[in-house]
């Protein structure tokens, strides 16, 4: 865990694993092999340190960010936030690991767990179709406006504006 990580009780996600098994066909298509997938209390510090040079790797969980240690400066930001992992609101077993990922997907705010499915089920529809993480993020929001507006309901940005793509360029 960096330095500085605060320890706090994880909630469940309760969407977490209709959201990655929803995702399991769209990954398979785009990277033309069988997904590996880790649910619950399988989905551990040690089980995700044995995937090795994967194309892809989806974690649906919740992750953290510690604020900068002006005595360190680390150049790459993903080496200050991590992941939580199954176990990890046990006492003195704490199963945080830090990502140092090529691109992440994450939220700048707390959304809602259900309307994260709904907007990340979109996201791999589309990524399945044209892998590049900005462009099916872009495709999925629109997606979820739509689809708000529809069934008129409010498209605010709050229940999509929150996602963005971190990392490095994608051809």
């Amino acid at each position: 865990r960096p330095a500085g990580a605060v320890a706090s009780k994880w909630k469940p996600l309760p969407g977490a694993a209709r959201e990655g098994q929803a995702a399991l066909p769209f990954l398979k298509r785009a990277f033309s092999q069988e997904p590996q997938s880790y649910f619950g209390a399988e989905a551990t510090e040690t089980a995700l340190k044995k995937i090795l040079n994967p194309q892809a790797l989806l974690a649906i969980t919740h992750g953290y960010f510690t604020p900068q240690d002006h005595n360190v400066r680390f150049k790459n930001p993903f080496l200050r936030c991590g992941l939580v992992l199954a176990g990890a609101n046990r006492a003195n077993e704490l199963d945080e690991t830090s990502t140092d990922d090529e691109r992440v997907v994450a939220t700048l705010w707390q959304i809602p767990d259900s309307q994260t499915e709904v907007l990340m089920s979109y996201f791999w529809q589309e990524y399945a179709q044209k892998p590049s993480a900005a462009e099916a993020l872009r495709e999925a929001q629109i997606k979820l406006i739509q689809t708000r507006r529809d069934k008129s309901q409010a498209a605010h940005p709050f229940f999509w504006a929150a996602f963005s793509v971190t990392g490095s360029v994608e051809s």
